[in-house]
């Protein structure tokens, strides 16, 4: 069946997860796509060499990522100072990227060396990697502690590093656009017989943890994207967590299901036995994964 496949696209490609790990070198076509234009934009400019050079120029002495370390032989002072400029720099830009644009529709054409660099120094130091106007900061990914041998390095620091990767660049360079549309929009503009869709959705009742989620997606949004999904011609791979009406908007006779349980992060913290303290994600798909090897594991794609 792969040799059938020869477009690949994650509907709400976010950390474009799926298309990193498994193997998509038999399709001709790699489609990003994310309703969030910040993202998109930033993974079209990591595909550019001159963004890589603009980036590195960011980390030169006199430079806003420079990583202050020799200023004294104190580790205490050098974190402090760093810790305290750079949440100046995260503060600027959450202002600048989300309060002054709120209620505005956020239209950035890739590749934008300046608004990529802006939103992937969000990313790294927002607390858990979510920027929004609400999120904190998050320096570094351990605390200064007397005694350490050097100091924490802010985390925008692996920026560069995971870019230049060669396994990165070797990945960027075969996707063959990169878009912001609207899920219904994108997946028409797509579809075909040889086309398989990724499709990652925001998580039931948490739209609002996502970027604009409430407002581009909403609870509504998974009725339509069913409506959507039930009518086309390609293939599809849909991950969810379970919820109530889940099966009702994919009736079980109609798609393959396949489930997991796995321990909730915040399993620990629950005290009331009577709660579930196991998630359930499910994998949707609209073809039998038995008779069509469109990835090489279905029952290991989660990991």
């Amino acid at each position: 069946m792969k040799k059938n496949t020869k477009t690949f696209t994650e509907v709400f490609s976010g950390a474009f997860w799926v298309y990193a790990n498994e193997d998509w070198s038999f399709c001709d076509n790699i489609i990003y796509n994310d309703m969030n234009s910040y993202i998109t934009n930033l993974f079209a400019c990591c595909k550019e060499p001159k963004f890589i050079e603009y980036l590195q120029k960011q980390y030169e002495p006199g430079n806003l990522l420079h990583y202050e370390k020799d200023i004294s032989t104190d580790l205490k002072e050098v974190y402090d100072y760093n810790y305290a400029k750079f949440k100046k720099i995260f503060l600027k830009y959450r202002q600048e990227l989300y309060h002054d644009t709120d209620g505005q529709e956020i239209s950035i054409t890739p590749t934008d060396f300046e608004m990529a660099f802006k939103y992937g120094f969000m990313l790294r130091h927002a607390f858990s990697g979510i920027p929004s106007k609400k999120i904190g900061y998050s320096y570094s990914a351990s605390s200064y502690k007397p005694g350490m041998k050097k100091a924490p390095e802010p985390k925008s620091q692996i920026l560069l590093r995971n870019i230049v990767k060669d396994k990165v660049q070797n990945k960027l360079a075969k996707v063959t656009a990169f878009e912001s549309l609207d899920f219904e929009e994108h997946i028409k503009k797509y579809d075909s017989p040889e086309t398989v869709f990724y499709i990652d959705p925001p998580y039931a009742f948490h739209e609002d943890n996502y970027f604009r989620g409430e407002e581009n997606f909403g609870y509504a949004g998974h009725a339509r994207l069913a409506k959507v999904l039930s009518k086309i011609k390609g293939k599809f791979l849909l991950s969810y967590y379970d919820f109530d009406d889940l099966k009702d908007l994919y009736p079980k006779d109609k798609y393959h299901w396949k489930s997991k349980s796995f321990n909730r992060p915040t399993a620990s913290c629950l005290k009331d036995d009577t709660k579930d303290k196991k998630g359930h994600e499910v994998l949707i798909l609209n073809y039998d994964s038995e008779k069509n090897d469109v990835v090489d594991k279905v029952d290991d794609f989660w990991k």
